[in-house]
């Protein structure tokens, strides 16, 4: 799960503060664009919810 958080930029902080909440966070070893390029699974919550 890949979630981006109010204020939080860089992937180390938006782990930290996902584990924190409960989430079994991990960094990506690439990066998102190289995910989505290779056809991994994305969603996107556009409701906010």
């Amino acid at each position: 799960m890949s979630r981006v958080l109010d204020g939080v930029f860089l992937a180390f902080e938006a782990v930290a503060a996902l584990r924190k909440k409960g989430f079994d966070a991990r960094r990506l070893e690439e990066g998102y664009p190289e995910w989505k390029a290779s056809g991994l699974l994305v969603e996107t919550d556009v409701a906010g919810t």
